[in-house]
């Protein structure tokens, strides 16, 4: 293949151009043009290394594109470490009753703080996560993702007092929340530099989906390795024929709460084992980047770098991306909250917990078969995401407002019907982030998938901690209101996302391989 060179002085952009975000996709076809013709992109200060380390005849744009095998490879390893990171995130709420039988001097606060230490430092370090991300690329992210996790588990695993030990466990779910801020964002860079544009969506989809099947993890595998009731039958028909005074007395409740510390022990192990297996398989195996470029949109990518501040003006600028931000925070901004409180929705309604937390676990996984499915769809018929998304959100707003009629006109025969509509409208809310995402990254392309990921990610957390805010501050509210909630939030969501002006930007680009 022929290599054209051309002055630099006709390859650089004009310094001080200030562009919004809908002039960028016409700057970055001028950029892919040039590279067409096997030219470098140099400004006129920088060197031949100042843009990438790679040489034109590399880098040609109208080379044969193809998807490496180690995709699935890279797909597989972030499923691993994103499901680890959420079952460590939500270690400690599916055996709740445990630990607080087995450490008496701990309150239910504790366990509550626990788990919301994702959400609270969602909110201070989701921008310094991106930066890092676009700064330093993928293999180095999850280095660092992987090590953090691997610290915190570690932590939980020193043999401490209990006094101690609950310190420990929050530091450990503040470095864990931090390594999920850093991979949650991650997929959408993922997708996109290592697979070609029909299999994108599927990529963010399955990562999306094994984040929501750790929380399903966690609820099978805490309880598995840590009881609820002695692990001893003999035992536990010996504390049951006992009066609770004669019980204590012969110290059978000692035994008991030493047997559980015993298997909460033995659960961390197994966390902070598999942990470190993942940071050794990240240091070793994880590559850097694909050997070839896999589309014409990643290529430009890897050779034309935004910068996280030019990233960050630009999403700013974009009023459309704006409301697709916000439209993303708002179909999730209530369902959450909404969620964590099933419990004691359903036991208004004489629905025992058992039934609920089977609920719950099922709804997690129909949201995740659903996400997978809806995504492999869009990418077999591309250019729909927004309507797929409309109708989930319309979807979801009906099946609530459903779900508000059965609470309002409570029977106890509504109850299947109750949870199958719980079920759906569930599910149809939390199976769009991956189409939410991948839209974003059409509409702000060339910004970095990463920055609008992170960006969505910010303000979901937003719209999530005014919810709870206003929980906190109205804990006596009836459940028909956060009903109500969820079908309004969905109906803003639906008409913000429906005044969105789509352009399918990064598309365009792999249109003309």
């Amino acid at each position: 293949m022929e290599h054209h060179s051309t002055p630099s002085s006709f390859l650089m952009f004009e310094r001080g151009r200030d562009k919004a975000v809908d002039s960028s996709i016409m700057e970055l076809e001028w950029k892919s043009s040039k590279l067409t013709a096997g030219e470098d992109l140099m400004g006129e200060n920088d060197d031949s290394s100042s843009i990438s380390s790679l040489s034109s005849k590399e880098l040609l744009i109208n080379q044969d594109f193809h998807a490496s095998p180690l995709r699935f490879f890279v797909i597989l390893f972030y499923c691993l470490l994103s499901f680890s990171q959420v079952v460590i995130n939500n270690t400690w709420g599916p055996i709740a009753d445990s630990v607080l039988f087995a450490f008496p001097e701990w309150k239910p606060n504790v366990i509550t703080l626990l788990a919301n230490w994702n959400s609270l430092t969602v909110l201070v370090f989701i921008f310094p996560a991106v930066w890092f991300l676009n700064k330093k690329g993928l293999r180095f992210s999850f280095m660092v993702a992987s090590g953090l996790s691997c610290a915190g588990a570690a932590l939980r695993c020193l043999p401490v007092p209990s006094h101690i030990f609950v310190w420990l466990l929050h530091v450990c779910a503040v470095l864990n929340a931090v390594a999920g801020i850093l991979l949650g964002p991650s997929i959408v860079m993922l997708s996109s530099l290592w697979f070609p544009p029909n299999e994108r969506t599927t990529a963010t989809g399955i990562g999306t989906a094994f984040s929501l099947l750790g929380i399903a993890g966690s609820y099978s595998l805490g309880p598995l390795i840590v009881h609820t009731e002695p692990p001893n039958p003999e035992l536990n028909n010996l504390l049951k024929s006992f009066p609770q005074e004669n019980v204590a007395e012969t110290g059978c409740i000692d035994y008991l709460r030493s047997a559980i510390r015993r298997e909460i022990k033995q659960y961390m192990f197994i966390c902070f084992g598999f942990e470190a297996l993942l940071l050794i398989g990240t240091l070793l195996f994880f590559p850097e980047k694909p050997f070839n470029p896999c589309s014409r949109a990643s290529c430009i990518s890897l050779v034309c770098k935004y910068s996280f501040k030019d990233s960050f003006r630009s999403i700013i600028r974009n009023r459309s991306i704006w409301a697709l931000c916000i439209s993303a925070g708002l179909s999730t901004g209530m369902t959450v909250p909404w969620v964590s409180l099933l419990t004691i929705t359903l036991s208004h309604r004489e629905i025992p917990q058992t039934a609920a937390a089977r609920l719950g676990l099922w709804t997690i996984v129909s949201a995740s078969a659903l996400g997978l499915s809806v995504s492999r769809f869009s990418d077999m018929f591309q250019g729909y995401l927004k309507h797929t998304i409309l109708a989930f959100l319309l979807t979801s707003a009906l099946t609530f407002a459903g779900i508000l009629w059965l609470f309002l006109t409570w029977d106890p025969a509504y109850q299947d019907k109750l949870m199958l509509l719980i079920l759906l409208g569930v599910s149809t809310s939390w199976s769009t982030q991956a189409l939410f995402y991948e839209l974003g990254s059409e509409m702000a392309y060339p910004v970095p998938g990463g920055v609008i990921a992170g960006f969505m990610t910010w303000l979901s957390s937003l719209c999530t901690a005014i919810v709870y805010i206003f929980l906190y501050l109205c804990p006596n509210i009836d459940d028909s209101w956060l009903t109500l909630g969820a079908v309004m939030y969905n109906i803003a969501a639906f008409f913000v996302l429906l005044s969105v002006k789509v352009n399918y930007n990064r598309s365009a680009v792999d249109k003309k391989s």
